[in-house]
């Protein structure tokens, strides 16, 4: 049952607090807002469930006019349950007195999934109030949860992000940022992608990272970089590399890094086609940020980030307070394929 054609247009902006003001259809353009409106930035979340095992994602994207929320499973997760909140006001997120997110009232809901390895939630971008004249540009909030099923144990699931209420819950929202842009500059698909070092670089997807003679189990591809020594690193930017398979990415720029045992000074240069919107950065002496005392892979746990670029051709980062061998993660959200 789709929900929005229960509930009257104007009821449901009420309850999502998006203001239709600064947005009004362009009757004279030819095109439908497929080719207007994007998602800016970050458009995966991992999939967490029981606050620290990845066991899938949630993506954000718009097909043709619809903003389309995607679940997906890996490994032996299956889905038996969806629910998303999304607004404008993060205050209009249903919570208890406590601030812990009410999921019963969610406005989109997906029960007795079967054991489903993804579904999606698409909604009307008319019914969000975004109609493109090249002037729309706002965030949005999402509360993204699921029931997940692995053999006979099932456990609670959020798309990581933020903190909600109580941390013993591990209830979290992300955000997403959504553009209407007529000249395409900032919109089009965009790819992730990370700083790859050759003989330097080790896969996430591969990585014994807790060094107990067994790959950690990450799902999501990229890549560590181990700088032994003092020194000028160059490193390649692949997007779109699944798996870590060079033969399905395309590279996209370069990363240097110019290290002086204690200073790092990093520079980003994208290729003229292409344009970079969001920066994530880690240095360390561990191979991966931690979050909970667990290595981490997630791009909004790195501790350097640039957000909301713009689709600017080049980026910069110093970070101080380092010696010894280190450690470089370096995520980005490059858009124009």
């Amino acid at each position: 049952m789709n929900i929005f054609k229960q509930l009257p247009l104007l009821l449901f902006l009420a309850v999502l607090g998006i203001s239709i003001s600064n947005c009004k259809k362009s009757k004279n353009d030819p095109m439908d807002n497929s080719g207007f409106v994007c998602v800016v930035g970050d458009t995966c979340f991992s999939l967490l469930a029981g606050q620290n095992t990845d066991v899938g994602s949630v993506c954000m994207s718009v097909n043709d006019d619809e903003l389309c929320i995607t679940y997906s499973t890996s490994g032996d997760w299956t889905l038996d349950e969806a629910q998303v909140w999304i607004g404008a006001v993060f205050a209009d997120l249903p919570t208890d007195t406590a601030g812990n997110p009410i999921i019963s009232q969610f406005p989109f809901q997906a029960s007795s999934l079967g054991g489903a390895t993804d579904h999606q939630f698409c909604i009307p971008l008319q019914d969000l109030g975004i109609i493109d004249d090249g002037t729309c540009s706002f965030t949005l909030f999402i509360a993204a949860h699921a029931i997940v099923v692995n053999g006979a144990n099932f456990d609670s699931a959020w798309a990581e992000g933020t903190q909600i209420g109580d941390p013993s819950n591990w209830a979290t929202f992300s955000t997403i940022s959504l553009n209407c842009d007529p000249d395409h500059a900032s919109c089009g698909d965009c790819e992730t992608a990370f700083a790859f070092g050759d003989s330097l670089a080790t896969c996430f997807i591969d990585g014994d990272f807790d060094q107990d003679g067994q790959p950690d189990g990450i799902n999501r591809w990229g890549w560590t970089n181990y700088l032994e020594t003092p020194g000028l690193y160059n490193f390649e930017l692949w997007a779109g590399a699944g798996q870590c398979d060079l033969n399905k990415g395309t590279l996209v720029g370069t990363v240097s890094v110019d290290y002086d045992g204690a200073l790092a000074s990093v520079t980003i240069d994208i290729d003229s086609s292409y344009m970079l919107n969001e920066s994530h950065l880690y240095l360390g002496t561990d191979p991966l940020p931690t979050k909970n005392n667990k290595f981490t892979v997630a791009p909004g746990q790195y501790p350097y980030k640039h957000g909301d670029l713009g689709g600017v051709s080049s980026d910069a980062f110093m970070v101080d307070g380092l010696s010894g061998p280190i450690y470089l993660v370096f995520h980005a959200v490059v858009c124009g394929f």
